[in-house]
């Protein structure tokens, strides 16, 4: 069974598991300021590669139409549609309106964004993928984040970036690559993401499928360090990043993988979390402290309360277009900083806009909880209900910062958007025997793909 059982003309020749690995490698390994000039902020590789991903799906639905896909990623591709036209309606807004060259041109980036986030989404949700190659794109994402995680480690403890000794030609930093960013007196190491958050943020949402393949894996075929490596450098990374995003997601997304735990599961999960929490303790003096401190100080805070201050603000803008907004990309970072994605969709693209990107996560959602239900195999039940929380942390993500506005934390989420639509059309009913075809006796199992990629 393929990830388009039931599309009669899927793409040919195309191997998208290993388009979207290459697209992985240019969002994860590659510091995210690093842009052709010329674009800004649209200058990524990764950004520039999704837009062409963009523009084949786009000539692959003008010459062979999806309508007859799986019916469980029908909702998704509707769902990512309306979003979409939200965008280019908010951009009509806002070249109807009297606007400054600058909010154009940041406009214009916008478009050629939101081209990069379809081409991923609609790639992974339509692009052809046997089971055994989704299994492999995913260990390929959990192995990136996860060096990823190593560098953020070594970032913090060295007080170096390393990611500003990179140079690729025709590229250029957009912007101080991860430097500057202290709390409590840590250094707050950012990977090669552009911020800490963002950076934070990313180890939550793969910590999920991170989880699932560590747990899912054979242990005869894959030695406990293979599966487990990228768990434990994950599970350090996201406190030493000293960011509530982290811990609020960090929340949400154990929750509903929990779900799906038995009762010994979830009491050796408390019990690594508190030897990681001790183990800091010991290790570190001061940084459980400065953790605790996140939540108890937060009337002090100075970003929290950045964040309600910007409240006024932001109501003015939403009155001048409540609609459909201002248009996308316009309220530039130098006007505030929400850190409320949700907030500044509101601004950008006014009610539609925001009850289009909710429509999007709350569909996703449940499409990913019914594939947890339709699910034949312990192993298929996981693997749905670990990318349904890195949505859930996502969206848990968009209340504290404006996750939009950067590359790597939209690029994934985009990306497993198109999976979980795929995967609930995909996936044999509960009460249906598992035999043949898609049922894991075709496929290699998950620990043999994490010995390969490893």
């Amino acid at each position: 069974m393929t990830l388009l059982d039931g599309v009669r003309q899927p793409l040919p020749r195309i191997d998208t598991t290993t388009l979207l690995t290459v697209y992985l490698a240019l969002l994860l390994l590659l510091p995210s300021t690093l842009v052709v000039s010329a674009l800004g902020a649209a200058g990524s590789l990764a950004t520039i590669l999704s837009a062409g991903f963009g523009l084949l799906m786009l000539t692959w639905c003008l010459l062979r139409s999806p309508r007859n896909a799986a019916p469980w990623a029908r909702p998704v591709a509707i769902a990512a549609a309306v979003f979409g036209a939200a965008i280019l309606v908010s951009y009509a807004a806002a070249a109807s309106r009297p606007i400054n060259a600058a909010e154009l041109r940041s406009a214009d980036r916008g478009l050629i964004i939101l081209a990069g986030w379809m081409g991923v989404l609609f790639l992974a949700l339509y692009g052809p993928m046997t089971r055994e190659r989704l299994d492999r794109l995913l260990i390929r994402m959990v192995t990136f984040v996860g060096l990823g995680a190593v560098l953020g480690i070594v970032q913090f403890y060295s007080g170096h970036t390393f990611v500003d000794q990179i140079s690729i030609p025709g590229l250029s930093a957009n912007q101080p690559v991860g430097t500057g960013f202290e709390r409590g007196g840590f250094v707050r190491p950012a990977g090669t993401a552009s911020h800490p958050i963002e950076f934070a943020v990313v180890m939550t949402m793969t910590l999920p499928i991170a989880l699932h393949y560590a747990m899912t894996a054979r242990r005869e075929t894959a030695s406990f360090a293979r599966r487990w490596w990228p768990v434990a450098a994950l599970a350090l990374a996201i406190p030493q990043s000293l960011s509530r995003s982290a811990i609020l997601c960090f929340v949400a997304g154990m929750i509903v993988v929990a779900i799906g735990w038995t009762w010994r599961q979830r009491r050796a999960a408390v019990g690594c979390i508190l030897v990681v929490l001790m183990g800091l303790y010991l290790a570190i003096p001061g940084m459980l402290g400065t953790l605790i401190g996140l939540f108890t100080g937060i009337s002090n805070d100075g970003s929290a309360a950045s964040r309600t201050d910007s409240y006024g603000l932001a109501w003015v803008f939403i009155e001048a277009s409540p609609v459909f907004g201002r248009g996308f990309a316009t309220f530039l970072p130098s006007y505030r900083i929400l850190d409320n994605q949700y907030l500044g969709l509101l601004i950008e693209t006014g009610a539609f806009g925001l009850a289009a990107i909710l429509t999007l996560l709350v569909t996703t959602t449940v499409v990913g909880f019914t594939a947890v239900r339709r699910a034949s195999t312990v192993e298929d039940k996981s693997l749905a209900r670990a990318l349904t929380a890195t949505v859930v942390v996502a969206a848990f993500g968009f209340v504290t910062f404006d996750a939009l506005g950067f590359p790597q934390v939209p690029g994934l989420l985009f990306m497993v958007i198109g999976l979980v639509g795929a995967l609930g059309g995909t996936l044999a009913p509960a009460d249906t025997p598992v035999t043949g075809e898609g049922t894991g006796a075709d496929r290699e199992a998950p620990a043999q793909l994490i010995r390969r990629t490893s």
